[in-house]
C-alpha cells in the first residue's frame, strides 16, 4: 500500500484530469527528478490536496464516480495507472477508494 506524505499542492504537476467540478487529479511523470510519478488529487474543489508518489510513469487515469445528486460529485474509487520502473516496462494499476489519501496495487 502507497500513503499519502499529507495535505498540501507543494509540488510541480504537469498534468491534471478534471473529474468534476470538485474533483482533479494532477500529476508529474517520473523524469529528470527520479522514476516515480507524483499524483495530487483534490475532492473539494482545490481546498485540500493530498499528495503521493507511485513507482514508474503514469499512463492514464480513471476514475468511477457516483453520488446523492444528479452532478456524481463523490469520488468512489480511482485509478491510476503506472509502468514501472524495470526494463520489463510491466503496468500497474493502483487503485484508492478514499480520494487519493491511499493507494494500493490493484
Amino acid at each position: 500500500m502507497v500513503t499519502t506524505s499529507g495535505m498540501g499542492a507543494g509540488g510541480t504537476a504537469s498534468n491534471i484530469v478534471t473529474l468534476s467540478r470538485a474533483i482533479a487529479v494532477a500529476y508529474r511523470r517520473a523524469g529528470i527528478i527520479g522514476p516515480d510519478s507524483d499524483i495530487y488529487v483534490t475532492v473539494d474543489s482545490g481546498r485540500h490536496w493530498y499528495v503521493t508518489a507511485l513507482p514508474g510513469t503514469v499512463q492514464r487515469v480513471g476514475s468511477v464516480l457516483g453520488g446523492p445528486n444528479k452532478n456524481n460529485t463523490v469520488l468512489r474509487s480511482l485509478f491510476e495507472s503506472v509502468s514501472s520502473s524495470s526494463p520489463s516496462g510491466e503496468k500497474h494499476t493502483y487503485k484508492s477508494l478514499n480520494g487519493g489519501r491511499s493507494w494500493s496495487l490493484v
